[in-house]
């Protein structure tokens, strides 16, 4: 899940083609808000390497602060904090899931307004929001 992270979002903020217009600055932030604190990174630490090169110095220096995170807790309490984290994660993306879901019920006949099948209309969109 972490590399997936890592991949996704390097690849968002270096997505163009030309290295002066990758946003460094913005996937730096990104990392310290979500991954690890600032002084794990810095922008001059990215400057200058391709996309698959950041991706795994960042994998790298993810892997060591797990790993120092690891050896302060045992292993089975680190097990159970990863469970915890995930479980809570899903739970609250569901719980998101099922609004979105009530609100499109709720505004779906409009679409028969449109000549449109609203059921077609609320399996498709319901489908699409499940996938995101």
């Amino acid at each position: 899940m972490i590399e997936s992270t890592v991949n996704q979002t390097v690849d968002r903020f270096t997505s163009d083609e030309e290295e002066e217009n990758w946003n460094l600055s913005g996937l730096v932030e990104y990392l310290h808000a979500n991954l690890l604190e600032s002084d794990w990174i810095a922008e001059d630490d990215l400057k200058g390497k391709e996309p698959d090169e950041m991706k795994d110095w960042i994998m790298e220096k993810i892997t060591q602060k797990y790993d120092q995170k690891e050896e302060e807790l045992t292993p089975e309490q680190m097990r159970e904090f990863e469970k915890v984290i995930l479980l809570r994660t899903v739970d609250t993306k569901w719980m998101d899931h099922i609004d979105q879901m009530d609100q499109l019920r709720q505004g779906i006949h409009l679409r028969a307004y449109g000549q449109n099948d609203p059921l077609r209309e609320y399996q498709m969109e319901g489908f699409s929001m499940f996938e995101e």
